[in-house]
């Protein structure tokens, strides 16, 4: 554990011994490691820790309130998570092992976005709490262990109903006492509506990660489409992203595409996409805050859904 008065130097020592092992016992696999040294654990109260949890992977950041600036970068792999209760077994020993995800539990905030498929979005003027079960079964299947939980959508005036698993819940709230729990999807479409609100125009956007991307189309304040797919190859990725402007009738050679997430230019994602779009555009972080030359090392439009989930840290 940290000690209180150890200033931001006994920390950043602390995380540079951390780095020396890239695998814990539990096979939990430390990624990048981007700490700038002016992250002091006496201003903890300052900070705001923002994670991102799938079955694969977590990944997490601090934004520090008083400079507007964020300070930090971590991730994390996960190997043999087959259920749930495996996945709280290893969040557990992963935050009590690491210094920067104990030590958060005095953060301002501390908000995390789960990452499933298993969501859909109910506008507010047909909502009905008594039915929240049954909106979310007419498109996906219930586990046992899952309850279905409500994110308020202001931006879209709609609700945003998600599955969570109830250990995942309860795991959560006993390592961190006041944590916001949201879905995905939610901070990535909140983001998209309040930043291109004022934008007459459809706009397509697609966000990727390492299994899955999601297509997004706005217009203004409203949200045309949004969706998730699975895909294993670059020809999976466009097949989905070309049928989604076939059916909005989108020109694939005049609308301009956005890609947010985890892919470079050199990708065979991009190289491919590219034979059908031709205007590919790479989105970037939020110019709302400052970051540190630290996390110089990620490209702009990398883990950009992580970044922008402080939308939901007052919802």
């Amino acid at each position: 554990m940290v000690e209180q008065g150890g200033g931001s130097q006994n920390f950043c020592n602390f995380v540079s011994a951390m780095n020396s092992t890239t695998e814990t016992k539990s096979n939990v696999f430390k990624g990048l490691s981007l700490i700038d040294e002016t992250l002091d654990i006496k201003h903890l109260p300052d900070y705001s820790l923002l994670i991102q949890l799938g079955l694969d992977a977590l990944l997490c950041c601090i934004l520090d309130h008083v400079r507007n600036k964020f300070i930090a970068f971590e991730n994390y792999t996960f190997q043999g998570v087959h259920n749930y209760k495996i996945l709280c077994e290893k969040l557990q020993l992963l935050v009590k092992s690491d210094n920067l995800l104990s030590s958060c539990s005095r953060a301002k905030n501390v908000t995390l976005i789960w990452v499933n498929n298993k969501n859909t979005f109910i506008p507010n003027v047909l909502f009905d709490a008594g039915n929240k079960e049954n909106y979310l079964k007419f498109n996906h299947t219930l586990e046992e262990d899952e309850t279905v939980v409500i994110d308020n959508l202001k931006m879209l005036d709609a609700k945003n109903l998600y599955a969570l698993p109830a250990c995942l819940d309860i795991t959560l709230k006993s390592l961190y006492k006041s944590i916001s729990i949201h879905h995905y999807s939610s901070s990535l479409v909140e983001n998209l509506l309040s930043k291109h609100k004022n934008d007459s125009e459809k706009k397509l956007f697609v966000h990727v990660q390492a299994d899955h991307l999601e297509v997004i189309v706005t217009e203004g304040k409203n949200l045309i489409f949004y969706n998730t797919f699975n895909y294993q190859t670059s020809e999976d990725f466009v097949y989905y992203v070309l049928f989604v402007t076939e059916q909005l009738k989108l020109n694939p050679e005049k609308t301009e595409l956005t890609l947010l997430g985890e892919v470079e230019k050199d990708s065979a994602i991009y190289l491919t996409l590219y034979k059908y779009v031709r205007t590919i555009r790479f989105g970037e972080r939020s110019e709302d805050f400052e970051y540190s030359y630290k996390l110089d090392q990620l490209p702009p439009n990398f883990y950009y859904n992580l970044f922008s989930q402080s939308t939901l840290a007052n919802y």
